[in-house]
């Protein structure tokens, strides 16, 4: 079994609870090893291996299925913006910041690959522990990745989340990371989470009192 090695990058600001501020992006960086051999994600002549496509191709996969990890609470969504400098798809590149999976330049011994969606209120643990699951997943059905993108991929649109609500019923249903993750794990979460929806929703926000009280 590969075992992974792993480095996160946290944000270089503060992340205030202030009107319409979302928690800035961070960064988990993952690399794979044996534990008698040298990272997989290289070949012997140096080249990207089949693995490190693999490993992406599952990245790409499964991702925006454990969203609600990554970015676990309401206000983690308002990045998720056309206007916004963090990623909002899961595209990969060769040290493009602008995708949402990266693999930095580097020598072939710190080959790596970037999880940049993954937002600063988030649990490190449990989104370390999604990135591989979905790393994993990948390079057991050796998925391919999509073509890699060398343009702005906020260009391309968005393909993650826009909600909270939204990213919980794709993790619920998705079977493979249920499997990795454990159901009773992804049970409770989703349950902690959707009752944290619920008592949200009965707040009034200050937006609704000022632009709709007097128009609605």
């Amino acid at each position: 079994m590969p075992r992974a090695s792993t480095t996160w990058s946290p944000p270089s600001w503060p992340c205030p609870i202030r009107t319409c501020r979302a928690p800035p992006p961070i960064s988990i960086s993952r690399s794979c090893v044996w534990s008698t051999a040298p990272i997989i994600f290289v070949n012997a002549d140096d080249t990207d291996s089949p693995a490190l496509l693999h490993y992406i191709g599952g990245l790409q996969t499964y991702v925006p299925a454990a969203m609600s990890v990554f970015c676990p609470n309401v206000n983690s969504y308002r990045r998720i913006r056309m206007e916004s400098d963090a990623p909002i798809n899961i595209h990969w590149g060769r040290d493009n910041h602008t995708c949402g999976l990266r693999v930095p330049d580097s020598r072939p011994v710190s080959r790596r690959v970037e999880n940049r969606v993954i937002g600063a209120d988030r649990n490190p643990y449990l989104a370390m522990a999604a990135t591989l699951a979905c790393g994993l997943l990948g390079l057991e059905k050796e998925r391919q990745p999509e073509l890699m993108v060398e343009v702005d991929a906020h260009t391309l649109g968005v393909s993650l989340a826009w909600h909270i609500h939204q990213a919980l019923s794709v993790l619920q249903e998705s079977e493979p990371l249920r499997r990795i993750l454990g159901p009773r794990f992804v049970d409770a979460f989703v349950d902690v989470k959707q009752l944290e929806w619920q008592l949200y929703n009965k707040v009034i926000s200050s937006w609704e009192r000022e632009y709709l009280l007097l128009n609605v």
